[in-house]
């Protein structure tokens, strides 16, 4: 059979067409491997990055405890103070409780609570002999933010030397929920260099406080197993300036209009009541580090009212004055039996 040239002319382009679609599918076919590769490649690298985010690399937000103070670098006799700050971490807290561990060196002059966020302290920050300071606090509703105060403290170096403040590792933050969960928290340290030849300076904010604490809520209570179960009050005032020195109480049965003069008693919260009838006035006082005072009264929960009373009154009055009447009837009755008596008698014997 002759073929022709346009005959093998069609043959070859056929075979053109062919090797060139071979190719093209060839070449698509080891794009898409490539892309498959380059695809597995990536989400390995995703899958890694995941993991290193998550469980290694990424920050783990945790609440914070921390000291913070003007300078680290002081010198010998220098007063210094140090405040303690909490970070919430984006959760809502509810109590912190710990021990601050001072060195030796250090010795503590004064402790402020004028500015803490802190309500109720169930254990006052107080300086203890083996120079620490302990402390527990309770945030009634919660707090949440950062740089949150709890207290601050004055202490005086004494030596030269590398020091260190430091959380005892117990201490705790709990959260605002049913279960006051434990939260990670951070204790940060703080580290003051001591060197005799730098010079002293003013380090301690002065406190000027013509204000008297705000005004507190007196909560009667009872308890078996506090006092005996015998009736007692909670109160607790803020003082934002100077902040709370003490509170004294005094107990009445009347109303008291002018406070001045009258003896009071140093007293704490809880306050056990002394007239456990709860028929007195009882007025407390809270005085503030500057001598500021403000007074609240717990009004008797058992006084007869003086409508009451006056009612009551004109009731023995005028049971009084029956009495009285009724006794002068005896008395005149018995007088005229006499007076009779004694005139028959004369009758007769004239």
């Amino acid at each position: 059979m002759e073929i022709n040239k346009k005959t093998i002319t069609k043959i070859i382009v056929v075979i053109k067409d062919n090797m060139m679609l071979g190719i093209q599918n060839k070449i698509i076919n080891n794009y898409m491997q490539f892309k498959k590769i380059q695809y597995i490649k990536y989400m390995r690298i995703l899958v890694i990055s995941l993991f290193l985010f998550l469980f290694v690399v990424s920050p783990i937000y945790a609440a914070e405890l921390s000291f913070k103070t003007q300078k680290v670098l002081v010198g010998v006799g220098q007063d210094i103070e140090v405040t303690i700050f909490v970070d919430s971490a984006d959760e809502t807290i509810n109590a912190l409780e710990g021990i601050i561990q001072l060195p030796s060196s250090f010795s503590v002059k004064e402790i402020r609570r004028g500015n803490s966020l802190i309500a109720f302290w169930a254990e006052k920050p107080a300086i203890r002999t083996d120079n620490t300071i302990s402390f527990t606090g309770i945030i009634p509703g919660g707090w949440k933010g950062s740089d949150g105060e709890l207290f601050s403290f004055v202490i005086e170096t004494t030596v030269e030397g590398v020091e260190t403040l430091t959380f005892y590792d117990d201490t705790r933050i709990l959260l605002h929920n049913y279960d006051a969960t434990e939260p990670e928290t951070n204790l940060n340290d703080l580290t003051i260099y001591v060197d005799e030849s730098v010079p002293l300076s003013d380090l301690v904010s002065d406190i000027y406080d013509n204000n008297p604490p705000e005004s507190f809520k007196i909560h009667l209570t009872r308890n078996e197993e506090i006092f005996g179960g015998d009736y007692f009050l909670v109160f607790t005032a803020q003082d934002k300036g100077s902040g709370i020195d003490h509170y004294e109480v005094k107990e009445t049965r009347d109303v008291i209009d002018n406070l001045a003069g009258e003896k009071w008693e140093t007293v704490q919260s809880p306050y056990r009541i002394n007239d456990q009838t709860l028929k007195s006035f009882i007025y407390i006082r809270a005085v503030d580090k500057a001598g500021n005072i403000r007074v609240e009264m717990f009004k008797a929960q058992h006084k007869i009212s003086s409508t009451v009373m006056q009612f009551w009154i004109k009731i023995l009055i005028a049971f009084l004055v029956i009495l009285v009447i009724m006794i002068l009837i005896i008395l005149l009755n018995k007088y005229s039996s006499i007076h009779c008596f004694f005139w028959k008698n004369n009758s007769k014997q004239n």
